[in-house]
């Protein structure tokens, strides 16, 4: 006859084991330090000069708004990509 031990061994082998799925995650691209802080503040000098810009929209000629709107929408494009890539 079988002693206990072996019942109990018996019955944990047919039993279905209860399996966690580790999922490992790798660590997407970090931005450093430096890199965030370019970032903030090219956006800090993109807001200055925007408000600039309306402070300033009825005596500035409509091709340095242009220009100034075309400077700051590629600012801000780089900024996001960057942070896209970061995150």
């Amino acid at each position: 006859m079988a002693s206990r031990g072996t019942k109990a061994m018996a019955a944990k082998r047919t039993r279905p084991r209860q399996l966690r799925t580790h999922v490992q995650v790798s660590p997407g691209p970090r931005i450093s330090r430096a890199r965030l802080r370019m970032v903030r503040e090219n956006l800090d000098a993109t807001r200055n000069s925007v408000t600039d810009t309306f402070a300033k929209f009825w005596t500035t000629s409509e091709q340095d708004i242009r220009e100034t709107l075309a400077r700051t929408q590629q600012k801000i494009g780089r900024a996001v990509d960057m942070l896209k890539r970061a995150a």
